[in-house]
């Protein structure tokens, strides 16, 4: 009995076949990959790109307020600060800091009589830190007693 097998045309073809659709496949496979990764890498780099031109300081502070003025002088608006006073996280209230101008910083609890180091930091690389005095607040007594005017 003699045995039939696949011509040698029909199995070069049927091995082009395969090795082409295994070629198509791995192409756009690494395709996708390789635009996912671009991707990712030219965000991040936009990121960094824009928290390094994040640039402000510590314009002026309102001590019988407990305010502080920051002064927005880099190229993006200023929209997540965190505040540190002696080291300690501060709560703080404030809108987002229009570039080329000067936003308030509310501090939310009232600062103690003293010198204290201030910092002030952003989700980038960038921070100021600072020492400010606040003095003793004057205490007004309104209560007059036994006041007589003559004429």
């Amino acid at each position: 009995m003699k045995s039939k097998a696949i011509s040698p045309i029909i199995a070069i073809v049927l091995l082009l076949l395969i090795v082409v659709v295994m070629v198509g496949f791995a192409f756009f496979f690494f395709t996708d990959i390789f635009t996912k990764a671009s991707q990712a890498g030219t965000e991040q780099g936009e990121k960094i790109t824009g928290e390094a031109k994040i640039q402000f300081r510590l314009d002026t502070v309102d001590t019988t307020s407990d305010i502080l003025y920051i002064r927005n002088s880099g190229g993006v608006e200023i929209d997540s600060l965190t505040v540190y006073i002696d080291g300690n996280l501060i709560n703080i209230t404030y809108d987002p800091i229009a570039v080329d101008s000067v936003g308030p910083v509310y501090i939310n609890d009232p600062l103690s009589v003293g010198t204290h180091t201030v910092k002030i930091t952003t989700p980038g690389p960038f921070f100021v830190e600072q020492k400010i005095t606040i003095p003793e607040k004057f205490a007004v007594d309104l209560n007059v007693t036994g006041l007589l005017i003559g004429l």
